[in-house]
């Protein structure tokens, strides 16, 4: 596994060096203000077509000015396609007060859905479901998914065909060198762990490859306050 970790090192190195910094969006927004109108255009004559209370979590796509203030276009959780909300009544998640960061961790968000409403349009009818209080818990062929609150806050990838970070099950953990050296390396498992900055953590389990390379065995997406 060292030799492993040197290679990565190395290719990582060159990846850095060669590539040009990836842009901030999508990244995750909540909601801070009450029965918010959430509008088909941006601007106030834009047609209102949901709305959002506080704490109501989505993913941000882009940024435009109209009406001289900044609305953000956000991919609608409950439903498919994007529409527009004023910046104004919007906390970024990874930076308090800003417009967050952290573009892998909210891609997982926009690929298995930021709520369980969502999940079903994106990867359809789960095999078995469980609601207990405030979890909700989904299984699909593949992968688990778990919501907390009504947002989304555990993934975990068994099986090839769901990707996080660019990556799936059954890749060489080579790929995982654009990503730089992990956050964390646990004792426990052959893996790397990365970690936002509030505290997401998506981590790679490492297994023997057919050819006696080291491939991804499993990828475990969680957040604060999930469980896994």
């Amino acid at each position: 596994m060292k030799g492993v970790k040197g290679m990565i090192t190395l290719v990582w190195i060159l990846a850095v060096f060669g590539t040009a910094q990836a842009m901030n969006f999508p990244e995750l927004g909540v909601c801070i203000g009450e029965n918010v109108r959430i509008r088909a255009s941006a601007g106030t004559t834009g047609k209102v077509i949901d709305r959002a209370d506080a704490g109501t979590q989505f993913i941000i796509l882009g940024e435009t000015r109209a009406n001289g203030k900044k609305w953000y276009r956000i991919d609608l959780p409950k439903k498919k396609g994007s529409a527009y909300i004023a910046a104004e009544f919007v906390n970024g998640w990874y930076n308090e007060g800003k417009t967050p960061v952290g573009r892998e961790f909210a891609e997982v968000r926009l690929k298995f859905g930021i709520t369980s409403e969502k999940t079903r349009l994106l990867l359809g009818r789960p095999i078995e479901q469980k609601a207990q209080d405030e979890f909700e818990y989904l299984t699909y062929q593949g992968c688990d998914v778990h919501f907390e609150e009504q947002h989304l806050s555990y993934v975990h990838v068994r099986k090839r065909g769901y990707e996080i970070a660019g990556c799936q099950v059954g890749d060489n953990a080579v790929k995982l060198a654009v990503f730089g050296m992990p956050e964390s390396d646990p004792e426990e498992k052959e893996g790397w762990m990365y970690e936002s900055a509030s505290g997401e953590e998506i981590f790679f389990q490492f297994g023997p490859g057919k050819n006696g390379d080291t491939i991804i065995e499993s990828i475990t997406w969680s957040c604060p306050g999930g469980e896994g």
